[in-house]
């Protein structure tokens, strides 16, 4: 004989939620947003630091009449001091980290503060005489009278220049004093220099000098000599054997 006895079910409460409960999802989800910010600024600050050209975000500063007088740094880079030589600028003027600037950089304050007031981007060469240096700079607008600058420095490149157009006078020089006629071609049939006396010699008129085309001027030439054949044929020779050396005697 079997007996069945039942037991009364429990009933089932309605679950309920703290107010902690229910701020989960939200406190999560702020904290994702915050991690992803700040995630985000690790790798701006990375690249910042990091980059090969100097940085710097500035406040233009402009006179009662609206013209461009000073600037201020409000961020620089690590680079930037590498490249000036200059530390702790953040904050301060740019006459007040270079007072010898404030009247020899008229160009740099005129082209960055058209740079604040026509959004016009600018890139150029100047150099900071009380540095000594040159720089290669690219000036953008960041709204609201600022303005941000990255740049190298192309010190070294400028006194190379400066270098080669000291020797390039020089030969020019030597060239018009000596009684031979000189004439120097690059491997693209451009003249880089001829002086008077080779033009003298070959009865060659200015305006055809004048024209740095050698191919020109090899016309001109082999239109007066005796034998025109070997004399073209000796220049291909020498083109194509630059480091070779010849002494020819010509007819007329």
């Amino acid at each position: 004989l079997l007996t069945f006895v039942g037991f009364p079910r429990a009933r089932s409460k309605p679950q309920q939620f703290s107010d902690t409960d229910r701020q989960l999802p939200d406190i999560s989800g702020r904290r994702r947003a915050q991690d992803a910010m700040a995630e985000s600024e690790r790798r701006y600050r990375s690249l910042f630091e990091n980059m090969l050209e100097g940085f710097a975000y500035c406040e233009m500063l402009f006179d009662g009449r609206g013209r461009p007088i000073d600037f201020v740094y409000l961020a620089v880079n690590s680079t930037f001091g590498k490249l000036t030589g200059l530390e702790n600028v953040v904050g301060k003027r740019f006459t007040d980290v270079i007072p010898e600037g404030k009247d020899s950089q008229p160009e740099l304050f005129e082209r960055y503060g058209r740079v604040v007031l026509t959004g016009e981007p600018e890139r150029f060469e100047i150099e900071i005489k009380a540095l000594g240096r040159w720089f290669s700079i690219s000036a953008h607008s960041a709204g609201k009278g600022c303005f941000v600058a990255t740049f190298d420095n192309i010190t070294e490149r400028k006194q190379a220049e400066e270098a080669l157009l000291f020797k390039t006078a020089l030969l020019e020089a030597q060239a018009e004093t000596t009684i031979d006629g000189i004439l120097v071609v690059d491997e693209s049939d451009h003249i880089v220099l001829a002086n008077k006396q080779f033009g003298l010699n070959f009865g060659i008129p200015d305006e055809l000098l004048s024209t740095r085309d050698d191919l020109i001027v090899l016309k001109h030439v082999t239109d007066q000599v005796e034998d025109p054949d070997a004399f073209v044929e000796g220049v291909k020779y020498l083109n194509s054997h630059r480091d070779e050396k010849s002494r020819d005697e010509l007819r007329f």
